[in-house]
Parts: structure tokens; sequence; C-alpha cells
């Protein structure tokens, strides 16, 4: 846990405690919604009540303590993870996993309007979110500098995406939640990339297989799309033994590779 600049130095015990106390209600909040009695914060974290209140006098400092906690972690991770990753598409994509740590915050805001106002007014929540927006402006620049990005897409779109994904992840079961915001992320960068529409279907050189390996992407060729020739996929049809193709056996039931043959 790190400290701002609105939170005084306290000694390890009690560093400890306030610790324990807003991990047990990062966790409580995230399953129980932000009604969850503070006595059952206080023993999650195995502390008394007393030393809980003693530490936030009410709900809305804990909630915004839960908050400030989730944007300085993810602040000081992104800060270092950008600084240690020298190819610019990682550092990006590197950063958007890093900043979905921050779906504690956005459930917040979502399961009470309090919350939400509460967030909304405080310094240190505002200035660590510019500082992060800051952050992924120079880290989308840079990978636009180098092709990997396209240059139609700017920092304000992924931070919209990226609050989407987190919304929409948060309506979800725990168990969903834990892998659906990492998920969903890979799918929607996979679109940002600054790829060109469709490499050559077949056959994919070993370098090119390596890159798509390498970069950490995910690649799917558009079978169907024609340029005046014959289609890929009937090319494809007429040229394999596609009873033998051991990847075709694998994504097609034996009916419809015994189909496509007849042609």
């Amino acid at each position: 846990m790190t400290s701002t600049e609105n939170t005084p130095r306290l000694r390890a015990d009690a560093r400890r405690n306030r610790d324990r106390i807003i991990a047990a209600a990062r966790t409580a909040f995230a399953e129980q919604g932000t009604d969850v009695p503070m006595e059952e914060i206080a023993r999650a974290a195995g502390v008394g009540v007393g030393t809980l209140y003693r530490r936030f006098p009410d709900r809305d400092s804990l909630i915004l303590a839960v908050a400030r906690d989730a944007f300085q972690r993810v602040r000081d991770d992104a800060h270092r993870a950008a600084d240690a990753e020298p190819d610019p598409w990682r550092a990006l994509t590197g950063f958007l996993h890093t900043a979905a740590d921050l779906r504690i915050a956005v459930r917040l805001s979502m399961l009470s309007p309090n919350a939400s106002t509460v967030l909304a007014s405080d310094p240190d929540v505002e200035a660590a979110r510019n500082d992060l927006l800051a952050l992924l402006d120079r880290l989308v620049s840079a990978a636009q500098e180098n092709g990997s990005l396209r240059d139609d897409v700017g920092a304000g779109d992924l931070a919209m995406a990226l609050s989407l994904v987190l919304q929409g992840v948060n309506g979800a079961p725990e168990d969903v939640r834990r892998t659906a915001t990492a998920r969903y992320l890979t799918l929607m960068l996979d679109g940002y990339a600054g790829l060109e529409h469709s490499m050559t279907i077949w056959p994919l050189q070993r370098d090119v297989q390596q890159l798509v390996a390498q970069s950490g992407i995910t690649y799917t060729p558009t079978l169907i799309v024609t340029y005046g020739g014959p289609a890929v996929f009937n090319y494809f049809i007429q040229r394999e033994r596609i009873e033998e193709n051991a990847k075709l056996r694998q994504f097609l039931p034996p009916i419809e590779i015994e189909r496509l043959g007849m042609r």
C-alpha cells in the first residue's frame, strides 16, 4: 500500500492494519457491494471494529481509500512497466492490462451513486487519473510512430474502450470477472493493431509465423474475400487432400469434410 499526500505517515503496525483493512474492503466491496457491514470488513481484516473506525470514521472514507489505493498501485505499476518495455506495442498493451486493475474503482462507482460522487470530487483520484491519461497518450504516440498502432486511434478511444470493457464485465459473476477482463481486452486490442486487412493465406513463411507468435497478438485470416480470382477456400479444397488435413479434421466434422471433398 502506498501513501498519498493526504495520508499521514503511520507507524509500521498501524500501516499494516490500514493495509489489511483496505485489502479486506476491496474484496468485500467487489463481492458484496458497498453496503457490506463494516463489522464484517473488520473481521475479515483481523482487526477490531474500533481500529477500523479510528482509521476510517465512515463508509465514504473507506470507499475513497480503496479507490485511491487502486489508482496509486495502477499508476506505479504502469510507469514501472512502461519504462521497462522498449517495444511500443507491448508497452501500450501492458499498460491497458495493468489499468484493468481499476475495475474495483469502476465497480464502486457503478454500485453506489454516492461513491461515484466521492471519487469524482477527490483531488488524489483526479491527479492519478490525469497522470495515467498522460502516460497513455505518450504510449499511443510511440506505438503509432513505429506503425504498430493504427493512426486513427487516440488515447481517448482506448480509455473509453477500456472503460466499456470494465463496466461490461462488472455485471458478471466473480469467477468470470477474473478472466473476462483480460480476454476482452485482448480481443479489443487485436482490432487496433496497425496491420493490413489480410496477409497471404497460404503458405505463411516461417518468419511471418514467428513474428505473429512473438508479438503476442492473434491473427485470423479472412478466407472468403476474393479479389477477382477464385475464392481462397475453394482453391484450398481443390488443391489439398482435405480428408488428410489434421487441422481441418480438428475444426470440421467428418461429414462436412466428406461433403467438401465431393465438390
